[in-house]
């Protein structure tokens, strides 16, 4: 016999995956970051036989930006503290029971928190990756066959992985800014 799923189960499933995925996403920058690293020394190394032999041009500009994403994957917790730190002037993250507090009608405030709560940590990893994809696209800064865009694009996943990641205080941020109360 089957078992009854329902979207309280279905919320409270994907709540307990969302540590999980968050540990993935943060091994995977970490792994970007030394292969970053490894790609810079390997240009670096090439710099340094081009400048001996001086057979071909080469440019510092992609090496420093290689080993800066890269050191920034590295220490991702760190960057993000930096980050948070940056636009907040805490690194301390919000409350989702902070958002919105309707606590009208039987039940309804319990499963509004859980909502919430899940809503904020999905926003969390939606944030996550953006802040390491956005890295990942700052390191074609300066190479060769680069399109152009590429830092706006990069600063713009980086800046919102950040608002993303503490999407509780940039609600309040927004709501203080254009004036609604009550948020």
């Amino acid at each position: 016999m089957a078992a009854v799923i329902n979207i309280d189960v279905m919320i409270t499933n994907l709540q307990a995956a969302f540590s999980s995925l968050m540990y993935m996403v943060t091994a995977i920058s970490y792994l970007m970051g030394i292969g970053f690293m490894a790609k810079a020394l390997m240009k670096l190394k090439s710099f340094g036989h081009s400048i001996t032999q001086m057979s071909q041009h080469s440019e510092m500009a992609p090496v420093l930006v290689l080993m800066t994403v890269g050191a920034a994957l590295l220490y991702l917790p760190s960057t993000i503290n930096v980050g948070l730190l940056t636009v907040y002037g805490s690194a301390s993250l919000g409350n989702s029971t902070e958002i919105l507090d309707y606590t009208s009608g039987i039940g309804l405030s319990e499963k509004w928190n859980l909502y919430s709560e899940v809503l904020v940590d999905y926003m969390k990893l939606i944030g996550l990756i953006a802040f390491v994809r956005g890295w990942a696209m700052l390191s074609k800064v300066g190479q060769q066959g680069g399109q152009p865009g590429t830092v706006g694009k990069g600063l713009t996943h980086v800046i919102g992985g950040v608002l993303l990641i503490n999407i509780v205080d940039t609600v309040h941020v927004l709501a203080t800014t254009f004036g609604f109360t009550g948020v």
